[in-house]
């Protein structure tokens, strides 16, 4: 007989429960804790501390040295710009 052929094209995508989290695209929150430094949060939340900033501005921080324990901060997702900074 004759051999016969197939073609087959396929694509995937993979999606990890929860994995959104994790990612400076999306806006979150953060609860302040004893201890917590603005650039701190930064770091685990960007993975830069530099990026201390848009965290400030956008929960309206005038003296990124005090944080009140216990108060929601929101994290701003990033846009291009702010990761160029």
């Amino acid at each position: 007989g004759m051999p016969a052929r197939a073609t087959l094209t396929c694509s995937f995508k993979a999606r990890v429960e929860g994995d959104e989290n994790f990612s400076a695209d999306v806006a979150k929150t953060h609860v302040v804790r004893r201890g917590d430094r603005i650039s701190g949060i930064a770091r685990a939340q960007y993975s830069d501390a530099s990026l201390w900033r848009p965290i400030a501005d956008a929960n309206r921080i005038k003296d990124p040295l005090r944080l009140p324990v216990g108060r929601t901060l929101l994290i701003p997702s990033l846009t291009p710009s702010t990761r160029s900074r």
